[in-house]
């Protein structure tokens, strides 16, 4: 569990590039029932679209690229535990805090290059968790600094790694937008279409007070 000693200040995550898509435009196209290229550029939009949806509700970073996590110190007390957010994280780059008017860098065992400075646990979709050494407690920060700890990490899935019904979510998200357009929605099926959308992306939330 996390004290409340951890507290984030914000979080910077690149933002998913338009091009090339993350995920084949023809099976998009085969899901929402289009047979030539009328639609393509919606398409891909709406795809893009679904995917922010999806990350806005469940708080968590479907297709992999770097954030920045800034916190006001590093956790303190007898829990030294640091649980990154957004979910699966692919490896953590370096942590940087800052003391005595210089930035200073761990690196731990998915770092490039390797170092030992932290412990970290990268399984499961939940999100990494950091300790520092056996014995050891983590660095002392000056606080007044705008970002005293900056956590840079990558989170998310490669695009052939991406769970199914995730996959689903997103397609089913494109499906609903692009009908829309298209004037096809019907009144009475908004509801239940809402429903549905938020059944498939209800197990994959997040619940976290940061």
């Amino acid at each position: 569990m996390t004290t409340l000693s951890l507290i984030p200040l914000r979080l910077e995550v690149d933002p998913l590039a338009a091009s090339p898509l993350p995920f084949d435009l023809e099976r998009i196209k085969a899901h929402c029932a289009v047979d030539d290229d009328d639609f393509d550029e919606e398409l891909a939009l709406y795809f893009l679209a679904a995917v922010q949806a999806f990350e806005d509700t469940t708080h968590r970073t479907v297709y992999r690229r770097p954030h920045r996590w800034v916190l006001a110190d590093f956790p303190r007390g007898d829990c030294h535990v640091i649980e990154l957010p957004r979910g699966r994280t692919a490896k953590v780059d370096k942590i940087e805090y800052f003391r005595d008017g210089t930035i200073h860098t761990l690196r731990g065992p998915s770092s490039t290059p390797q170092g030992a400075d932290y412990r970290e646990h990268l399984g499961g979709d939940s999100g990494a968790r950091l300790l520092p050494p056996h014995g050891q407690a983590w660095p002392d920060v000056d606080t007044d600094h705008p970002a005293p700890v900056v956590i840079h990490f990558e989170a998310g899935w490669q695009p052939n790694e991406l769970p199914e019904d995730i996959l689903r979510a997103l397609l089913y998200r494109t499906r609903m937008s692009l009908d829309d357009e298209r004037g096809a929605v019907d009144a009475t099926r908004l509801s239940p279409a809402r429903g549905a959308w938020e059944a498939m992306v209800s197990g994959w939330r997040l619940s976290r007070f940061y």
